[in-house]
């Protein structure tokens, strides 16, 4: 009986132990390799922000060459306010970027496993949390 409910881990032991791979640049001190290297500057402006006391914050006034630039409302300001509030308590700022990207990697991972299990086979679902989560080569593009 304790070895059937073992069994029942093993997918989700398998998909932490891939994800965990998927995040080992950002296990490394200093900055990770990235093709799109704003994500710490965007998360350091929206820590300033929220220290001034803005919310929403939507004008961030040290981009744009100094004149300002409304970067939140053009993009998606949620995990810029998950690493801000991360960065406010007290972390540094790349340490909350790793964070609040890792955190990406764990949850969608995760989102994936629990869809995928309630309409396929336990293989089935394996297969399509580990490749949208971590495996699939365009997907870690978009997370680094």
């Amino acid at each position: 009986m304790k070895f059937g409910k073992l069994i029942n881990f093993w997918p989700l032991i398998i998909l932490i132990i891939i994800s965990l791979l998927t995040i080992t640049p950002f296990l490394h001190s200093g900055f990770f390799p990235v093709h799109d290297d704003t994500q710490v500057q965007r998360v350091f402006e929206m820590r300033k922000a929220l220290s001034d006391g803005m919310f929403p914050v939507r004008w961030v006034p040290d981009l744009g060459y100094g004149y300002g630039y409304p970067v939140f409302n053009f993009y998606a300001p949620l995990p810029y306010y998950i690493g801000g509030f991360i960065a406010l308590a007290g972390i540094d700022v790349l340490l909350a970027t790793k964070i609040m990207i890792a955190g990406v990697v764990f949850g969608s991972s995760f989102s994936m496993y629990l869809l995928a299990k309630e309409f396929m086979h336990i293989s089935l679902f394996l297969l399509f949390s580990l490749g949208f989560g971590n495996i699939i080569r365009i997907r870690n593009l978009d997370i680094f």
